[in-house]
């Protein structure tokens, strides 16, 4: 009997333990139940994160791509940029230069034009007097004429003798050479057996080209200034030892106009 309740309490004891164990495994599954389902949400959480991550990546990576490309094409433009300014600093440099030169240049005109303007000035000034000298000469060729006015039958040898005795009247030092101009005027005058009318034609164009006097351009200026000095200088030259340093303008002028 003490056997059996042995075996009844060894029973029972086991029949706990069993409890327990059945209570310990169903608690152990529950646990890893919820285990495995936590686990598989992590896995499932950490598959979306890997996935956006990928994600995040790829765009990552293209973007990437994209900022190269465009690093690419400013390396290129910058290397432009850098071709055009060295360009520009030597075209700079050349206009500068230019410039330089340009300057001088300028600086060279204004001394020439005021060299000119002075010149101008001065033929302005030989203009004038030369008019002063040429209205003399029609004032006293107009006395004259009108003392010629009781020879009017006369030659035309005899208004190149009055105008040879007038100028001998009037020396100022070179009747000589303008005895000489009027010699040869007189003898190339003499075939053409001009009278006194045909002088009058001609001091009547001297009057018009005076009128006009200010069309006359600064060339004609200079070039009847210029054929005045050759004619002077002609004088001078065939001066001889009666001739003086003082020069008569007037009748050479006269001379010039006649002629």
């Amino acid at each position: 009997q003490s056997n059996n309740e042995n075996f009844q309490r060894k029973i029972k004891r086991l029949e706990d333990e069993n409890e327990n164990l059945k209570n310990e495994s169903i608690n152990l599954k529950k646990t890893f139940s919820e285990f495995e389902e936590n686990e598989r949400l992590r896995i499932t959480e950490w598959t979306k994160q890997l996935d956006a991550a990928n994600e995040k990546i790829c765009r990552l990576q293209h973007l990437l791509a994209k900022k190269t490309e465009e690093c690419g094409i400013q390396s290129f433009e910058v290397e432009r940029l850098l071709r055009e300014v060295a360009v520009r600093s030597n075209n700079e440099k050349a206009l500068t230069n230019e410039a330089i030169d340009l300057q001088q240049k300028l600086q060279d005109v204004l001394a020439m034009h005021e060299e000119l303007t002075a010149q101008v000035v001065e033929l302005q000034e030989r203009y004038t007097e030369v008019v002063a000298m040429l209205h003399d000469a029609e004032e006293e060729l107009r006395t004259y004429r009108q003392n010629q006015s009781a020879y009017r039958t006369s030659t035309p040898d005899s208004l190149y003798d009055s105008l040879a005795s007038e100028m001998e009247a009037s020396d100022t030092g070179f009747n000589t050479a303008v005895n000489k101009l009027l010699t040869k005027q007189h003898e190339s005058v003499r075939p053409k057996k001009e009278t006194i009318v045909d002088v009058s034609n001609k001091l009547d164009l001297l009057n018009g080209s005076c009128d006009r006097a200010d069309v006359v351009s600064m060339m004609e200026t200079r070039s009847i200034a210029t054929v005045t000095d050759s004619v002077l200088e002609s004088a001078k030259v065939q001066q001889n030892s009666h001739n003086d340093d003082n020069l008569d303008d007037r009748w050479v002028i006269l001379y010039i106009r006649l002629e």
